[in-house]
């Protein structure tokens, strides 16, 4: 509307905006389109530019720290919501120079430490945000050639220097360490993914049962429902290919994860309203995934005949949604193709 003129306030009302979730709008007005304008603004700023040393005369040292300090919080932001939409994120790792963040970025304008920022999760969350990018380059209908072992050697050093506590803070970037490996790994670019895959989902699942139990489950940001979702998908998947192999044990363990997803799922719908139909999506997993180990248990019918469920294709997707517009999908809409995580 024109009534801010600083452009360095819009990149920040934006982000704030961006976490205000109106209605079931999810390609006009979301928190997607919110974080495309703050970084949008943001690049027509410099942001993304290294202001080096010899700027000092043009833009005071503050004023820099502050520029670094939002660029880096920006590109967070576009990064988690780029995985949360499964769209292409605005930001792409060649077109920035903008250094790391510092310690000496976590500090007041009076000298003193910023008590109220965690230096270690901000710091640590940029260099996860980074490795994210270049796992959704990988993603990319024309995506080059990329050595994904050089991306799980990143993932793993950051394992490595990860704070191993519970707070609330430790376990935000476990959950979102493990859905950044879920999604490089559920495609199974690697001979380990499937491993890898299900040791992502375990993680994020047990996560978050510590969360609620801290009572601190009001504080997930929004890509933590695409986390759980990605782990209810990988423990169907694991159910599916179990049953195949005819390997039930496997399959009721990877059942029992699945349902285990539902509290969570439940306690996470009270803060984002999109999440109500995610916990109806995986209720209606549930249910089939038990069909399909039922029906496995059984012994095998003659051939030219078979028991097998038909996986996903009867959930009915307008009555989970629980009254979201969405358009006819006719007759040709097949479920299990858009399920299929590959």
């Amino acid at each position: 509307m024109r009534y801010e003129n600083d452009r360095v306030f819009l990149v920040q009302a934006a982000l704030l905006i961006a976490w205000h979730v109106e209605d079931s709008d999810t390609i006009s007005n979301n928190a997607y389109y919110w974080v495309g304008q703050a970084t949008r603004i943001a690049h027509g700023l410099g942001m993304h530019r290294d202001l080096s040393e010899r700027s000092h005369i043009i833009m005071p040292t503050a004023d820099r720290r502050i520029y670094r300090k939002l660029w880096w919080a920006v590109l967070q932001a576009e990064t988690y919501t780029a995985l949360e939409y499964g769209r292409p994120a605005m930001i792409r790792s060649e077109d920035y120079d903008q250094p790391p963040l510092q310690d000496d970025d976590f500090f007041n304008f009076n000298g003193s430490a910023d008590a109220l920022a965690r230096k270690d999760f901000c710091l640590i969350n940029a260099e996860l945000c980074e490795i994210a990018l270049d796992v959704l380059s990988l993603n990319a209908p024309r995506a080059k050639w990329v050595d994904t072992g050089s991306i799980d050697t990143r993932l793993a050093d950051l394992t490595i220097r990860m704070p191993h506590t519970h707070d609330f803070w430790s376990c935000q970037l476990r959950i979102s360490h493990s859905l950044v490996t879920l999604v490089l790994h559920r495609c199974g670019r690697h001979a380990d993914s499937a491993v890898l895959s299900r040791e992502a989902a375990s993680i994020i699942l047990t996560t978050f049962e510590t969360i609620i139990a801290q009572n601190s489950i009001r504080k997930c940001s929004l890509h933590c429902s695409t986390a759980l979702l990605a782990a209810a998908m990988q423990f169907s998947q694991d159910v599916k290919t179990a049953t195949e192999s005819r390997s039930l044990m496997r399959a009721v363990s990877a059942h029992a994860q699945l349902e285990r997803v539902l509290r969570p799922m439940e306690a996470l719908s009270a803060y984002w309203p999109h999440v109500e139909a995610l916990h109806k999506l995986c209720v209606r997993l549930c249910g089939r995934c038990s069909e399909r180990i039922k029906s496995s248990s059984v012994p095998q019918t003659p051939a030219g005949t078979s028991t097998d469920v038909q996986g996903y294709v009867d959930i009915p997707l307008q009555d989970i949604m629980a009254g979201y517009q969405l358009p006819d999908l006719g007759t040709m809409f097949v479920a299990e193709d858009w399920m299929n995580t590959s």
